[in-house]
């Protein structure tokens, strides 16, 4: 069986798309448009740096070199007087930066690691052969990598650096295998598949988006792939059918997110807290229903938790905040208990009270500091803020009426595209719809609570919960008539039970 090594940088954590490009996006999404010539120039003027200084330390995990090297790059770019604003702007953009890039190379790694554990199931001894600074075992560690390989070579460890052959043959060696017994797989042409192929190796050139566009002789390399799982898996007919022809990546679940292990559920709504919100109100009124007229039975119930889950899974955190009122309820809730299910839940709970501890302590992380969390990467405070200052000029254009609906996302975020993550849904009331929606959006608020409360008081937490969670969303367009639906749907069914009652 032959023996693996593994370029890191460009080819496990990016798809093959070379780094300054993600850059670029991290850049663009927070607002900043930074002419191209001068990005790669702040971009080298960091690798640079990072290379030639030890800032870098052995337990540095990725997010933490990312931001050392934004940092660096920003140096650059103030040297240059291409940026504006104060230092603390300076460093929420940073931060912003740093998640984004963060974000998506976690994502990419993920994806890598599927590919790793098949290879690795069938056999294959991997090897990392990577330019990097001393940290590559931390980094691997963070993003659950490391249990793949059986050895690291790494440039500033070894003492030898890409494009050198020398690299690739330690690699070899470290193996202890023969050159004609191993392939290299990595992204870059000049560093990756030239010296390896002059050590005598095989090589898979996983062929993306270069430093620079160029021609390449496509006959050097032993193979050419697009995709790093094109060489594992073999086209599945049926899968290629259903995703064409449904679009079931799109409509059912993001593929291309994971959130707590689990990829982000959509279903058939047009964002995730959308189908996060949908699950928490059905969870809160069959919760409700079933404590309110002794709904005992364990379909019930299995229904109730197929809700939550159908919520969790959503991985909107802001939605987490309705699910643990649901949990508290039901968990305090005399007539839920009697329910057999409930009991085998609390047994199952308890059982597993140590993952499950430790699972929610990732989550609580995540939510109070998301731009740090090794859980899950997201909006913070500072995003939201950069994100109002952004809004701020559109707003005040029409302060009292607004700019009409949906503006938002038609003019805003096309020239903003931090606004593509606008966390809150008062940051399109006050745009689209000014003063004069935000007061109307509360008027639904407390109206509907009010008027829950008269029929079931329990149930005016409905809209309560609605509010807060859709005060850390983005509004997807439909929430408003989610929950007056649900106003009805509550309204009507205590009304109907009522009638055959009496």
């Amino acid at each position: 069986m032959k023996t693996l090594l593994f370029d890191y940088g460009g080819t496990l954590d990016t798809a093959a798309k070379h780094w300054y490009y993600v850059f670029e996006e991290a850049y663009k999404a927070v607002g900043l448009q930074i002419p191209e010539n001068e990005l790669r120039q702040a971009y080298v003027f960091g690798e640079r740096y990072l290379a030639k200084n030890p800032v870098i330390t052995p337990n540095d995990d990725f997010a933490t070199l990312l931001k050392k090297k934004i940092c660096q790059q920003f140096n650059w770019l103030e040297e240059a007087q291409l940026l504006s604003g104060d230092k603390a702007h300076h460093e929420a953009l940073i931060d912003a930066i740093t998640a984004h890039c963060d974000n998506f190379a976690r994502l990419h790694t993920q994806q890598s690691a599927q590919v790793l554990q098949t290879l690795k199931d069938k056999g294959y001894k991997l090897i990392i052969v990577s330019n990097f600074y001393g940290n590559l075992k931390s980094v691997l560690a963070a993003y659950n990598l490391l249990p793949f390989f059986s050895d690291i070579v790494e440039s500033a460890v070894v003492g030898v650096r890409k494009p050198e052959p020398a690299i690739w043959q330690l690699g070899v060696k470290t193996a202890n295998a023969s050159a004609a017994n191993c392939i290299a797989i990595g992204d870059s042409y000049s560093k990756d598949i030239v010296p390896a192929h002059a050590s005598g190796i095989e090589t898979i050139w996983f062929k993306g988006k270069e430093w620079e566009d160029k021609d390449y002789d496509e006959s050097l390399p032993t193979h050419i792939i697009t995709s790093l799982p094109e060489q594992v898996f073999k086209h599945n007919y049926f899968t290629d059918f259903v995703i064409h022809t449904c679009a079931i990546s799109d409509f059912v679940i993001d593929a291309n997110t994971i959130r707590y292990g689990l990829k982000r559920i959509n279903s058939i709504f047009s964002y995730f807290s959308t189908c996060g919100m949908f699950g928490y109100l059905s969870a809160y009124i069959l919760w409700i229903m079933g404590s309110k007229y002794k709904v005992g039975r364990n379909y019930y119930f299995a229904l109730l938790l197929l809700m939550m889950f159908l919520s969790f899974s959503s991985g909107s955190r802001a939605t987490f905040l309705g699910i643990f009122c649901v949990l508290i309820g039901l968990f305090t809730d005399s007539k839920v208990q009697q329910n057999n299910m409930f009991k085998v839940l609390l047994g199952l709970c308890i059982l597993l009270s140590p993952i499950v501890v430790s699972y929610v302590g990732d989550i609580l992380d995540s939510m109070i500091s998301s731009d740090s969390s090794k859980a899950v990467t997201g909006s913070s405070s500072e995003m939201r803020m950069l994100q109002w200052e952004a809004c701020l000029p559109y707003f005040e254009q029409s302060p009292i009426w607004g700019n009409g609906r949906m503006y938002i996302w038609e003019e805003v975020a096309p020239r903003n595209p931090i606004i593509q993550g606008a966390e809150s849904i008062f940051f399109s009331l006050t745009v689209d719809y000014g003063i004069m929606g935000v007061i109307t959006y509360l008027i639904m608020i407390v109206s509907s609570a009010i008027l829950l409360y008269r029929k079931e008081p329990r149930l005016s937490f409905l809209p309560i919960g609605y509010f807060l969670i859709l005060s850390l969303s983005p509004d997807a367009g439909i929430q408003y008539n989610l929950l007056l639906t649900f106003v009805v749907l509550s309204y009507k069914l205590i009304n109907s039970y009522n009638k055959k009652n009496m």
